[in-house]
């Protein structure tokens, strides 16, 4: 069966920079076992399969494969609140992930939380990608009420690249 299918740079203004990823904005229909196949195929650190809703407060349902896996829902700290990072994981299936927005996340929360502060937000940018020539800027903000971490966000540009239909086996 045919699936459309996007692929999009993350975390770039610019194609061919930043970590690329492909989407499929209604994977309904799709087993688990046919996702695998597809994350093996495309080879992205990420593909991102959306679903309707599960919840009521919720606009979809996505699920996240590497090449090896499903994912949980994807440095050093220079002057000034930027951040150069690298992410490896073999494991998963991926040498080096050129943007990867999970680990941002993690990252801010636990910025934050090590923050002498205990209300406050708190922002860094992050660079990432540039060993792989595909640069990446990450925005990433945590905020903590009275010493404790509320909420973390990661944001950045995206760029469509292609936009295509990919035929699934059933298997």
């Amino acid at each position: 069966m045919p699936y459309h299918y996007l692929i999009v740079d993350v975390f770039t203004s610019q194609a061919f920079g930043g970590n690329q990823l492909a989407v499929f904005p209604d994977a309904s229909g799709l087993r688990t076992a046919q996702m695998q196949a597809v994350a093996r195929e495309l080879n992205f650190a990420e593909t991102t399969f959306v679903f309707p809703a599960t919840g009521h407060d919720a606009v979809a349902k996505v699920r996240i494969l590497t090449p090896g896996r499903e994912v949980d829902f994807a440095g050093e700290i220079a002057p000034h609140g930027n951040l150069y990072a690298r992410m490896f994981a073999p494991a998963l299936g991926i040498a080096e992930d050129p943007a990867s927005g999970s680990a941002c996340a993690a990252l801010a929360g636990v910025l934050a939380m090590r923050h002498g502060e205990s209300d406050g937000t708190f922002a860094w940018h992050v660079d990432q990608g540039v060993a792989l020539g595909r640069p990446s800027a990450i925005e990433i903000a945590a905020t903590k009420h009275f010493g404790a971490l509320h909420s973390v966000a990661v944001s950045g540009y995206s760029v469509i690249v292609a936009d295509g239909q990919m035929h699934v086996p059933n298997d």
